[in-house]
């Protein structure tokens, strides 16, 4: 049986007035206009007996409230089951607050109750224009694209920066290629295609509502194919597009430099489509050791003292000074400072309480694995670093392995042990944005990485009948 494919989509762009998430810089503000439509993407396959549904939404995060209420919403209206179902988001910071983030935007149910209905009107469309499809792909090299932005400073600072103020003494890998696959009809009628890539769509930080260079792209990849693009964000936890000013203007400026690499591509002949396997795994995660209740105790008073005055206790000023990639000596703006001083005050008194209620201290990640011939995507519901996507494939060398994060119900970041060990934002300080009482312990990552890696050994055994 061949593989069967189906595309459709709708725009999910809001009204302006919702707050955005992505950057806690907004200070919840309202939106006040709009940049860029939002869409949320579905693509139905099917082969051999099973199917499996993307929804890929132009949205920061889809949190655990929003999952359910969506899978609630398709359990009525198609036929594939909840776990065959995959969510992920391109990573927008310039869009509605779909998941709770402490501090970063205001979830608005009724945006909520929209996109369901939207959700569901293109996933029942895409499953029902299915039809037989071929396979072709596409490398473009994109080698000054990005950059890593977890470098570490000869001061021992890890900075987000691109042009630090401070000698760099280290810093990690980026994703060089990005993955263009595209379904054709056997006759060559278009279909759909994806573009797979690794890079934290920060670019533009105004109230515009804006996909960031995932919609702008894909908007002139379908212009440029003649065919509909959806972007699949991958191992991004680490890496970044270039920015000094965080402009529409850079992003498009961005989004021209990798049109100009995919100008000469040629699509090569098509792939086989089998084997076309699925299968997903919830992975359990410890958590390292949480503050004590009394230095938790500290620092909601202590923040909540700056968040009312904008002054507090030394350690409490220095520490939201590292949390905001502050350079020593400076001093961020005032309205910031005291807006996360709120939003850490809040995490310290919800994390106490916790704590008195003996919550449970292991998190069950989601993850995922679909292989269609020698293509396998490695889904997980995280902001995985760009070391995981490599080893995934240096793991297994005669497939083509894309790692695909920021698949839902999203639990934040998932930093390396050596990332980690070397703190900075995403190892110290995300987590408590994301509500959580800890950091994942320091061997989270490799027991994720070595669950993905026996996953896509498995689908490579069945496929040879082992």
């Amino acid at each position: 049986m061949p593989l069967q494919v189906g595309y459709a989509y709708r725009e999910i762009t809001p009204a302006p007035g919702v707050t955005l998430s992505g950057f806690a810089a907004r200070c919840n503000r309202p939106s006040t206009g709009v940049d860029d439509p939002l869409h949320v993407h579905a693509l139905a396959c099917a082969q051999e007996g099973q199917a499996v549904l993307w929804l890929v939404f132009d949205l920061l995060a889809l949190g655990s409230e929003l999952t359910e209420q969506l899978h609630v919403a398709l359990d009525e209206a198609i036929a594939i089951p909840r776990a065959n179902r995959i969510f992920c988001c391109t990573h927008t910071h310039s869009a509605p607050a779909t998941i709770t983030l402490i501090g970063c935007g205001i979830p608005d149910p009724r945006y909520w109750d929209h996109l369901c209905c939207l959700a569901t009107d293109a996933a029942r469309e895409a499953g029902g224009a299915s039809r037989p499809a071929e396979i072709r792909t596409a490398a473009v090299s994109l080698p000054d694209a990005s950059y890593n932005r977890c470098s570490i400073l000869d001061d021992g600072r890890v900075a987000m920066s691109m042009h630090p103020d401070a000698p760099v003494v280290k810093s990690g890998p980026i994703i060089p290629i990005m993955r263009l696959i595209r379904f054709d009809e056997p006759d060559g009628r278009p279909i759909a295609a994806l573009a797979q890539w690794a890079a934290h769509p920060v670019t533009v930080c105004s109230q515009q509502i804006s996909a960031d260079y995932p919609g702008e792209l894909c908007r002139r990849l379908s212009a440029r194919f003649g065919l509909p693009f959806l972007y699949l964000q991958g191992a991004a936890g680490n890496i970044n597009v270039p920015f000094e000013h965080m402009t529409r203007e850079e992003m498009l400026r961005n989004t021209d430099g990798i049109m100009d690499r995919v100008a000469n591509i040629e699509w090569g002949n098509a792939i086989a489509s089998t084997p076309f396997t699925f299968a997903t795994k919830q992975v359990p995660l410890r958590y390292a050791p949480s503050m004590k209740p009394a230095e938790l105790a500290a620092m909601r008073d202590g923040m909540g003292l700056i968040a009312d005055t904008g002054h507090g206790p030394e350690a409490t000023e220095a520490m939201l000074a590292n949390i905001l990639n502050v350079a020593p000596g400076e001093q961020p703006p005032s309205d910031l400072l005291r807006h996360i001083a709120g939003s850490l005050q809040e995490w310290s008194a919800r994390t106490l309480n916790k704590m008195a209620e003996r919550q449970s201290e292991i998190y069950e990640l989601h993850t995922a694995v679909l292989r269609v011939g020698k293509l396998v995507w490695c889904v997980v519901a995280a902001e995985p670093f760009s070391e995981t996507a490599i080893a995934l494939q240096t793991a297994a060398p005669d497939d083509i392995v894309m790692l695909v994060g920021y698949a839902a119900p999203l639990v934040g970041y998932l930093p390396t042990a050596e990332a980690l060990a070397a703190g900075g934002y995403e190892s110290e300080s995300a987590y408590r944005f994301y509500g959580h009482p800890a950091p994942f312990a320091t061997e989270s990552e490799q027991i994720v990485r070595e669950a993905l890696r026996e996953m896509v050994a498995c689908s490579g055994a069945r496929a040879l009948g082992a």
